[in-house]
Formats: C-alpha cells, sequence, structure tokens
C-alpha cells in the first residue's frame, strides 16, 4: 500500500475540523440552554456552575474528539476528511484499527502532535515512512485508499422488469 502525501492528510484534518467545530457548537448551545438559569445570579451555586461551564466545555471538546475518531477510524478506517481524500488510517501491519487505539489517537494523539507549534503534524512531511508523532505513538499509517463514491454500500445489479418478455430474460 502507497503512503499517504502529507498534503492529503492536511486536508483531510482541515475538513475534519469544521465538522468537530459544528459537533462542539451544538453541545455549546445546548450548555448554555441549561445554563441559563445560572446566568446573572449572585448565588455561591451560580457563581460556581458559571465556572464550572468552561471546564464542562473543555472536557467535552476532548470527549467528541475521542468519540469522532475512534467511530469513524475503528468502522472504516477513515473520517469524514479521509472520506473525501481517499485515505485510510490502518495499524502498520495493515489490520484495522480497534476504537480505543482510535480514540486515543485522534484525541490525545493529535493533542501531543499539536502541542509544540504543530510539529508531529508536520513531522509526517519528513518521515520516511510518512508517519506523524501520533502514528508513531499508537502504531498506525495513513495509506492511500481507493476512491468508493457509494461509501462501501453494496448495490445489487439491476435486473430486467418481470414482464420484459422472453427475448429480454
Amino acid at each position: 500500500m502507497q503512503k499517504a502525501s502529507f498534503v492529503k492528510r492536511a486536508i483531510a484534518l482541515v475538513i475534519d475540523i469544521p465538522a468537530m467545530m459544528v459537533l462542539s457548537y451544538l453541545f455549546v448551545f445546548l450548555l448554555a440552554f441549561v445554563m441559563a438559569p445560572f446566568y446573572g445570579r449572585d448565588s455561591g451555586f451560580a457563581q460556581f456552575m458559571q465556572r464550572l461551564q468552561g471546564v464542562i466545555i473543555v472536557v467535552a471538546m476532548f470527549l467528541l474528539e475521542f468519540l469522532y475518531f475512534g467511530f469513524l477510524w475503528s468502522r472504516k478506517g477513515q473520517s469524514i476528511g479521509m472520506k473525501l481524500m481517499a485515505i485510510k488510517v490502518t495499524r502498520r501491519d495493515g489490520s484495522r484499527v480497534r476504537f480505543l487505539r482510535a480514540a486515543l489517537r485522534g484525541s490525545i494523539g493529535y493533542w501531543i502532535s499539536a502541542l509544540i507549534f504543530f510539529l508531529g503534524f508536520i513531522w509526517a512531511a519528513f518521515d520516511k515512512n510518512g508517519e506523524a508523532w501520533h502514528d508513531k505513538i499508537f502504531d498506525t499509517r495513513v495509506f492511500e485508499a481507493p476512491y468508493d463514491p457509494y461509501g462501501g454500500m453494496d448495490f445489487p445489479a439491476p435486473r430486467p422488469p418481470v414482464d420484459a418478455g422472453p427475448d429480454l430474460r
């Protein structure tokens, strides 16, 4: 299998970020709705809830990232961005990535790779195997995948109509 180019990997990540942002904004909207009764109150509990809101948002963002990448990568090996760029994440031996490894790679691994000016992501451009830091940590690789316009759905072959007559059967 041919390793995925750095450019394709970068574009896939840029596509995944808005998808994650939409999920995050929906969560923050729901949280604001729940927290609305506490805004503007002077009670100790209301102030505690207002301070806790930031922590809840950070934990929720991490959890959303964990679930988003864990579910998609463990299912087909592709996030939305990877699907559009026709690349796929697998273990180094080519086997499927399981949920926990995929989720940790997409959450903790991405945070580690982004920690120092995104050096862990940029590393993939210069590595002989095209591996970023999160690939090295979680024993994964990103390969070119055949483009599947049907998204893995298996459509049956068309058959002639039942009343087509003896010449078309």
